[in-house]
């Protein structure tokens, strides 16, 4: 299976991200990196998780605070995968979500993006209902969360995520995508995946 670079942005999220990054490197994925990009934290706690991480072979980077889509953009660039994954700080995927994408991407060279259904956690529990892919959707609403699995060499061809975005930065990362493969037919359509 591809390698799968995993980018983990953070900032002043110590009370989550330990349960976001073991939730990664739980995975049944065989061939998996894990970047974590710290935001500029400015809290204590998440600064010592920091600098002195407890997950045996994840990266971390550290930088200037500059926003998520820099945070993202910088993981991806250290990156080494043919696939990358963004996992935001507070969620957490199931074990074999990127084994599942991965495998999705790997035997359809017309899919371009491959995303999950999701669960409300904390106040709010049971399953968030996204719709199957459709472009009319994706341009009007955020059917694709930040985390969905998707081809580094469309990272590259769309110019990475919009770091002047500070709101909707990914569903604006997403509309280029789907929107790049619908001018050059390099991607017919993206997937759903349930992982």
């Amino acid at each position: 299976m591809t390698r799968v670079s995993v980018v983990i942005p953070v900032y002043n999220a110590h009370e989550w991200v330990d349960e976001a990054a073991h939730s990664v490197l739980n995975q049944d994925h065989p061939d998996l990196e894990v970047i974590i990009v710290d935001d500029g934290s400015t809290d204590p706690k998440t600064i010592a998780l920091m600098e002195n991480p407890p997950w045996h072979g994840v990266k971390v980077i550290r930088q200037d605070n500059a926003g998520s889509a820099a945070a993202r953009n910088a993981g991806i660039t250290a990156a080494t995968g043919d696939y990358i994954l963004p996992v935001d700080a507070d969620d957490y995927i199931a074990p074999t979500y990127v084994s599942k994408a991965a495998q999705i991407l790997d035997s359809e060279p017309t899919i371009g993006i491959v995303y999950a259904q999701a669960e409300f956690m904390g106040d709010a529990t049971g399953p968030w209902q996204l719709p199957p892919y459709s472009l009319k959707l994706m341009l009007t609403e955020g059917i694709i969360f930040a985390t969905a699995l998707f081809r580094k060499q469309d990272w590259f061809t769309v110019g990475g995520y919009d770091e002047t975005l500070y709101f909707r930065e990914d569903h604006d990362f997403w509309l280029k995508i789907a929107l790049n493969a619908l001018l050059t037919n390099i991607h017919e359509s993206m997937m759903f995946c349930v992982g």
